[in-house]
């Protein structure tokens, strides 16, 4: 993979944490693969490792667990310039509990486990991106929790809006009451009250 127009976004992202040097921006672009999936398309399921990190350049993917061995719980969605994975079974190696799929058709690039290890042996740009990357998604996923323990739903689907301004566009109510951890009626009796 080159430096191209649609690899910008994800380079940005990154400066967001660390500033990287060119020779790093670079290996690190070559190290990027390319693929496209489906609506629908499941891209991890539950015993499988997580091996890739995903930047999304189109489309929305989803993290979702399996209740009672049917219905899906949604507990985090990912759209365009944003990075996805399965943090727990990608960062351990160990088989996943979760499900990844796509929410629409999607334009990904990835990096696999071992390429990036790779440039975080390589290079202490890399090493300290990935760290604070880490810290990040780790308040990120604590101040989820949070909300969840602490917040009425009508607090939870606010700061949901706030979070994920394109949700109500590209998220179908039956996912969104999932996430909330309500009834999809429920949704829609508190989408009316607001």
């Amino acid at each position: 993979m080159k430096l191209t127009p649609e690899v910008y976004p994800i380079v940005e992202y990154l400066s967001k944490f660390v500033v990287l040097s060119e020779r790093e921006v670079k290996s690190f672009v070559s190290k990027l693969q390319y693929k496209t999936c489906k609506k629908g398309d499941i891209l991890l399921k539950e015993g499988d490792v997580c091996n890739e990190i995903y930047f999304i350049l189109q489309g929305t993917l989803r993290a979702y667990t399996k209740v009672d061995g049917e219905q899906n719980r949604t507990f985090n969605f990912a759209f365009d310039g944003t990075v996805f994975t399965e943090q727990v079974s990608f960062a351990s190696q160990q088989p996943s509990t979760d499900y990844l799929d796509a929410l629409e058709d999607c334009k990904l690039l990835y990096i696999t486990h071992e390429r990036l290890q790779w440039l975080f042996d390589k290079f202490h740009g890399w090493e300290r991106a990935g760290r604070l990357i880490n810290q990040f998604y780790f308040c990120d996923e604590r101040n989820r929790v949070r909300s969840f323990m602490l917040d009425d739903a009508t607090l939870r689907y606010k700061k949901l809006l706030i979070e994920f301004p394109a949700v109500e566009k590209k998220i179908p109510q039956h996912i969104i009451a999932s996430y909330l951890n309500i009834t999809p009626q429920s949704l829609s009796r508190l989408k009316k009250g607001l």
